[in-house]
């Protein structure tokens, strides 16, 4: 069974424009991201700069596709990994997006295990043909927004199972 997840993070890239900028820069354009949560308060879509809004428990699914003249074959762009800048890791140690294998929907899965704001840092390798252009990389700190998942509401008050160390 595919995996599914409730965020999508499509991430086209202007290899051209992107190329064309300093290896290991710091990217102010060229990369456009959109996801399935402008109705619930995402902002920024089509930029670089997309601050995401979801609750924890969620799952989240990345992509990226390549943007070229002509549609160019042996275009390549990938996602190298990702970092926290600053704020709460709202997907604690456990949710990290992991890379998954060709045959999933996604490029990169992970769960948002906390509420909290945090901005992270996409790392992606970029080629106009990995074939005879070596691959240059590049960075990008978008952001997530993480409200409390109403199912896990009030929980912090539920009786333990456990006995708290001292």
């Amino acid at each position: 069974m595919a995996k599914k997840a409730n965020i999508v993070i499509n991430i086209a890239v202007d290899v051209a424009y992107v190329y064309a900028q300093k290896a290991g820069a710091y990217l102010g354009a060229g990369i456009y991201m959109v996801d399935n949560r402008a109705v619930n308060g995402s902002a920024n879509e089509g930029g670089l700069e997309l601050s995401t809004k979801g609750s924890a428990g969620q799952t989240v699914g990345f992509n990226v596709f390549p943007i070229t003249e002509l549609q160019e074959a042996g275009a390549y762009v990938h996602i190298e990994g990702f970092q926290q800048s600053s704020g709460v890791n709202v997907f604690g140690n456990q949710g990290w997006p992991k890379e998954q294998t060709p045959d999933t929907p996604f490029q990169y899965y992970g769960s948002l295990m906390r509420s909290g704001q945090m901005t992270y840092q996409i790392k992606i390798g970029v080629s106009p043909n990995k074939d005879i252009f070596p691959i240059q990389y590049y960075t990008w700190d978008p952001f997530f927004n993480i409200g409390t998942n109403a199912a896990f509401a009030g929980l912090e008050k539920a009786p333990k199972l456990w006995k708290d160390p001292a």
